[in-house]
């Protein structure tokens, strides 16, 4: 143990450039670390933040679906946690729907990697709710509501939106159910819209 304690020691003394390099991955080790600890409680605060708003109490999906869980205890109960960037939450209980299962889509904050290809490629957050209806009830349709620069490039890459479905605004005597402004619809027929 002495003597290779000491081998170590020579060679510091011999190359001191070797000292910058074991420093240098310290400090990124630390970095990292310290990005993954911030990355994720930051994606857990913006998916809580969005429970909060949307899932619990008087938000949207609990006034139009009357169960909404994940089958799990706590707080597991409503959201569920796929990986530090990923989130799912499920909802039934409304007439002529199955089931609705949604996804919320975090920027993906942990990882250093991922952060400098964000800063190349845009990636924003994104919620997906999938809606099943009863086969027997409903016909088949396409809609998508998002921002209308997201709605634009959604209705552009995929291929239902962009063949069946045309973009529509919301009504102003609409716009006061809505959270936000500038938000549009993406659907086949306006009535479509009309009806949600």
């Amino acid at each position: 143990m002495g003597r290779m304690a000491e081998n170590i020691l020579d060679t510091l003394q011999n190359n001191p450039k070797a000292l910058y390099v074991e420093f240098g991955v310290i400090i990124y080790t630390f970095v990292a670390v310290m990005i993954y600890i911030r990355g994720k409680r930051h994606n857990l605060s913006v998916a809580r933040a969005w429970t909060k708003k949307f899932l619990l109490g008087g938000g949207i999906v609990p006034k139009n679906f009357s169960r909404l869980d994940t089958g799990q205890e706590g707080e597991k109960a409503v959201l569920l946690k796929e990986s530090p960037h990923e989130f799912k939450f499920y909802a039934s209980g409304r007439r002529f729907c199955e089931s609705m299962d949604g996804s919320i889509q975090l920027k993906v904050r942990q990882d250093v990697v991922s952060i400098f290809t964000s800063i190349l490629y845009k990636t924003m957050d994104t919620v997906t709710m999938d809606v099943f209806m009863n086969d027997e009830s409903m016909d088949d349709f396409v809609f998508a509501v998002g921002k209308r620069k997201f709605a634009t490039k959604l209705h552009k890459e995929q291929k239902d939106l962009n063949e069946f479905a045309s973009i529509i605004d919301i009504p102003a005597e609409q716009k006061m159910f809505w959270p936000e402004e500038g938000f549009c619809a993406v659907a086949e027929f306006k009535e479509t819209f009309g009806t949600f």
